[in-house]
């Protein structure tokens, strides 16, 4: 009976050893990652500022983990800047956790500035190299009404109305509304303008607004020039503002002055271009007249309805044009036209070179364009006509002969009277 005993307690003894060989293997078989969302910085995130969100990350089992990351889908109306990146690397994990060893993950998100009010739901992605299935966790995350301003775009409109290349001081005026509950104060607007764009003049692309209170709104106006060949159609540009709120005075430093970046859209209307092509002056003298010859082509984006060449010159330079201007008509994009000025040279010309103001003039949907091109001519020496340079060859011919005639002379009559 002893033995018996004996026995069935070196069986029970060894069921025991073999469970918990059996748990420990288990335990070190597996792992698994949980995620908890600790909070969120403020508790309730503001539109136009930053949320830190927070999560727990722990570990369960000893099976080791490798390569592991967390990535943040950004899904509006928060979004990441330089400020943070989605994809966090927590690397190799081994062993449990406790209460003391897990890991603290944190983001830092930008809230847009038009967010409305409400819980909005985010997605953390969970992967590792030992488990290539990515597991999401869902969590909340709050965001207030707390906007004392909310800045927003209204009308645009440039002046001229159709906006083209190669014009100097346009006029873009943005019309900047505050829709929030509380005034704003010293804002400025600095536009970020597009390829195709240039300042006209410094800091013509920044505007002092001031104080737009709750519900108003205040034009921002930008001096820009278009360059020659921007593209016809819609660029986009940025309206970069800066502001204070009313409750500026009772918040940190870093945190009284907001910032706001808007879109907006800029048209450019098609239009002639032209270039000259083979051009061709004749011989220029003083006292003789000349001609100015090229072809003039549209080289644009819009046919010309009528186009005309006009001749400037400067009150200084020795020209008289008798027509000075060429009418060539209708041009299609690609079309030319010849173009012949007629100039006479004045008798006192300086012998040098030129230069020409041509203005061309489009007309279009009864606009009419104007753009400016300039010729290069030169004046050559005066030089002395057959008739002219025969009376001074004789003329030279004949002193000779005088001066060599008396001396003659005289030589004849001194050996006379010596003689």
């Amino acid at each position: 009976m002893k033995m018996i005993k004996k026995i069935l307690g070196l069986l029970l003894l060894t069921l025991c050893m073999l469970s918990y060989a059996e748990a420990l293997k288990d335990e070190y078989s597996y792992s698994k990652l949980t995620e908890t969302f600790l909070n969120q910085d403020p508790l309730k995130a503001n539109p136009g500022e930053y949320v830190e969100l927070r999560f727990k990350i722990e570990k369960e089992g000893n099976k080791e983990l490798k390569d592991i990351q967390y990535r943040l889908v950004e899904e509006y109306p928060f979004y990441f800047d330089n400020s943070d990146t989605p994809i966090k690397f927590l690397g190799d994990w081994l062993g449990s956790s406790d209460s003391k060893d897990y890991y603290l993950l944190k983001y830092k998100l930008k809230v847009d500035s038009n967010a409305v009010k409400g819980d909005y739901e985010l997605k953390l992605i969970q992967k590792s190299s030992e488990n290539n299935i990515e597991k999401e966790f869902k969590f909340t995350v709050t965001v207030d009404d707390n906007r004392l301003g909310i800045i927003s775009i209204g009308k645009i409109i440039t002046e001229p109305a159709k906006l083209i290349s190669d014009y100097d001081e346009a006029i873009i005026k943005v019309e900047i509304t505050n829709m929030g509950e509380g005034d704003i104060k010293q804002s400025i607007a600095i536009l970020d303008i597009p390829q195709g764009f240039v300042e006209t003049f410094g800091y013509s692309t920044r505007v002092n607004i001031g104080t737009i209170k709750a519900g108003e709104s205040k034009t921002a106006v930008f001096y820009v020039d278009t360059l020659k060949g921007i593209d016809k159609g819609n660029h986009n540009a940025f309206i970069n503002i800066t502001y204070k709120e009313d409750n500026a005075d009772n918040l940190k430093s870093n945190e009284k002055i907001k910032n706001v970046i808007l879109p907006i859209e800029i048209k450019v209307f098609g239009r002639p271009e032209y270039v000259l092509e083979e051009i061709n002056v004749s011989s220029l003298q003083p006292s003789k007249s000349g001609q100015i010859r090229f072809k003039l082509k549209n080289i644009g984006s819009k046919d010309s309805d009528s186009t005309s060449v006009q001749i400037f010159k400067d009150s200084s330079q020795p020209f008289d044009f008798s027509d000075k201007s060429s009418f060539i008509g209708k041009m299609a994009v690609m079309d030319s036209g010849d173009v012949v000025m007629n100039v006479d040279i004045d008798d006192n010309a300086v012998s040098k070179e030129y230069k020409l103001k041509l203005q061309i003039r489009s007309v279009v949907d009864k606009d009419v364009l104007i753009q400016d091109e300039y010729i290069t001519v030169f004046v050559e020496n005066k030089k002395s006509s057959p008739a002219q340079e025969s009376t001074t060859f004789r003329f030279v011919v004949y002193a000779i002969c005088i001066v060599v005639g008396f001396f003659v002379g005289k030589r004849y009559k001194y050996h006379k009277k010596n003689n």
